[in-house]
């Protein structure tokens, strides 16, 4: 053997720093940000890890599956941002619903036949003046 030979075979010995690892977590953890995302807690973080192994294994060999994380990563967040508000006014505007409900619910009683006024002795606002009257 010459010594071309001998510094080829040692050339090709080392190991190449591929990071087709990077590339394949992006993707499988943007599929859970995605698949997950009605769970915020769990979907933002794993999009956010997708994102960053993405770019960190943009330079490998599985160059597509580090786009697709990033895309996917990135599409559960958003997705978990949205469904988060939607969740936030639906919520509050459920509670302003049963409250404007229950309201209706005591005016109507006030205002129907089977409120008596005559049954009480004075009016609500009354039994306060006669409270905190000052002599």
């Amino acid at each position: 053997m010459d010594e071309k030979n001998i510094n080829e075979t040692v050339i090709n010995n080392n190991p190449v720093k591929d990071k087709k690892g990077f590339s394949i977590a992006a993707l499988v953890l943007g599929i859970m940000a995605i698949l997950l995302s009605c769970l915020c807690f769990i979907s933002v973080p794993c999009g956010i890890v997708a994102i960053i192994l993405g770019v960190l294994g943009i330079k490998s060999s599985k160059r597509g599956m580090s786009i697709a994380g990033i895309t996917t990563g990135g599409i559960g967040i958003v997705i978990s941002i949205i469904l988060l508000i939607v969740f936030i006014f639906g919520f509050f505007g459920f509670v302003k619903d049963i409250i404007r409900y229950g309201i209706d619910s005591i005016e109507d009683y006030e205002n129907s036949s089977y409120y008596d006024r005559s049954t009480y002795d004075y009016d609500y606002y009354d039994y306060y003046d006669d409270l905190y009257k000052i002599d």
